[in-house]
């Protein structure tokens, strides 16, 4: 994706910079590197483990590092060494994991859930921008789950919301460890009742795309603080604030995820 389309869904609106926390209203973004760590420090900063992941995660190690190139983080990307990463943090749903999957890894992704100590209890086959066939799996590590609809042939900015429909419970917390543009957090926004999104995002500009999107439907957006290590702080200076104040140059974007 080019800096314009970036740009056009709202990519230069906040100034992110990795490893800032934002919010918008009760939901929670960060800018950083799930295989450094960040999402568990998240989580921590969130309070509470969350209730359901549904995420869209690269779809292999070309995928991925073409993913870090763009976000200024050109690393070379062991695939199975990133999805051994990614599982333990999706693991720690209480209930229901959905998680999005091209069709050449996702035999690896199902084998990889039952190693390590999960459950496949469904798949999907659906499409991604409305035409790129994928796979959309329901998992479960701590034997609690909702009854998911059938899937079958839906989009994928559609499935958020028929899953979280039928499986969310008033007060969850819902995290998506690769938010991208938003589509998680747009559904779980969405929700009636006091559901929370939690979402972590590699890319400054993509998240900025996220955070425009949320504030077209939930209001105020506020730079909270960053993620540290181990544990995140939350008192940046006054001055530090003013200085970061979001650009209003752009409108709000509810285009494609």
């Amino acid at each position: 994706m080019t800096e314009f389309d970036y740009a056009r869904h709202g990519g230069n609106v906040f100034p992110v910079q990795p490893g800032e926390v934002w919010t918008v209203d009760r939901h929670m973004l960060a800018c950083g590197d799930l295989e450094l760590g960040d999402g568990q420090r998240l989580l921590a900063l969130a309070g509470s483990a969350p209730d359901i992941v549904y995420s869209d995660p690269p779809w292999g190690g070309g995928n991925a590092a073409a993913f870090r190139t763009k976000a200024g983080v050109p690393r070379k990307v062991d695939f199975d060494l990133f999805l051994r990463r990614l599982l333990p943090l999706v693991a720690s749903a209480k209930r229901d994991v959905f998680l999005e999957m091209g069709d050449e890894h996702t035999r690896d992704l199902v084998a990889l859930i039952g190693e390590l100590g999960g459950r496949a209890l469904q798949a999907w086959k659906i499409t991604y921008y409305r035409k790129n066939p994928c796979w959309l799996i329901q998992a479960s590590w701590h034997g609690q789950h909702g009854q998911a609809p059938d899937m079958t042939g839906m989009d994928d900015t559609a499935t958020p919301t028929a899953a979280f429909e039928a499986v969310a419970r008033p007060g969850d917390v819902i995290f998506d460890p690769c938010t991208g543009l938003g589509c998680t957090a747009d559904a779980v926004a969405r929700l009636p009742g006091d559901c929370r999104f939690v979402g972590l995002e590699l890319h400054p500009k993509r998240m900025s795309a996220t955070l425009t999107r949320l504030r077209g439907i939930r209001g105020e957006v506020k730079l909270l603080g960053r993620l540290a290590d181990p544990h995140p702080t939350l008192d940046l200076p006054a001055a530090q604030r003013r200085q970061r104040r979001p650009e209003q140059t752009e409108q709000t974007s509810t285009g494609s995820p």
